[in-house]
């Protein structure tokens, strides 16, 4: 690398970059996690917004890998604490995914989703952003603030039957938040799971089940009726 008084071509480092995600396995974590920490500590830190973005998007598309990534993020984050206000502003972006269904656009889910390309994330972010809480990498507040998003918008899709398929994918990304969540046997986790446990759970509870006022899918009903359930044995 060059030293740090000199430039490196930011579409260059970016390639070099996703060549190594592209590539990203256990198998290569520990030479991964040094390469990004020699580029880290070359202070070449111009690219680092892109690279919070293609570290989020690379995590949500590839299920498998997802903890790998929210691991990488965790520990690259003990030692370059200016990557934490980068994941926020991202963790901010997530939410705005879930906080855009409007009933007057009701044209059918492709065009939905065109609307911005990040919602084909939805599932995958929900992961991982679970994954960084477990790894306490990012603040139990914003969590909650995300949770109570997606509740707040199960209602509103729960309503219009045009929404059938956006209602099945918030269902099911809450229901991957609250897995991740309930999983864990982190003492403030368990905090974080108690204050949504009184939170949310009779706001889901009448969409668990079939009704004129409920136009989920079975399956959105179903995936909430998982939430609720696991929550009451939290």
């Amino acid at each position: 690398f060059k030293s740090s008084t000199d430039t490196i071509d930011e579409a260059i480092l970016n390639t070099i970059i996703l060549g190594k995600l592209n590539k990203f396995s256990q198998a290569n974590y520990d030479d991964t996690k040094q390469f990004m920490c020699q580029i880290l500590d070359s202070g070449e830190t111009d690219f680092l917004k892109e690279f919070m973005k293609l570290v989020f998007q690379k995590a949500a598309s590839e299920e498998i890998f997802c903890p790998l990534y929210a691991k990488l993020l965790s520990e690259l984050s003990t030692n370059y604490s200016f990557l934490l206000g980068e994941m926020v502003v991202l963790y901010r972006e997530y939410m705005a995914i879930f906080s855009e269904v409007d009933e007057s656009e009701c044209g059918g889910y492709d065009e939905f989703v065109e609307r911005t390309s990040q919602k084909k994330y939805r599932f995958g972010y929900s992961q991982f952003l679970a994954e960084l809480v477990k790894y306490k990498v990012l603040d139990r507040d914003l969590l909650l603030e995300t949770i109570r998003i997606i509740v707040q918008q199960i209602p509103k899709v729960a309503g219009n039957s045009c929404f059938m398929r956006v209602g099945e994918e918030y269902a099911e990304c809450l229901a991957k938040i609250i897995g991740a969540l309930i999983a864990s046997t982190d003492e403030s986790i368990c905090a974080v799971c108690v204050v949504v446990k009184y939170e949310i759970s009779t706001t889901i509870q009448p969409f668990t089940v079939k009704g004129p006022e409920n136009k989920l899918s079975m399956k959105a009903r179903f995936a909430l009726l998982d939430v609720y359930n696991a929550l009451q044995r939290k």
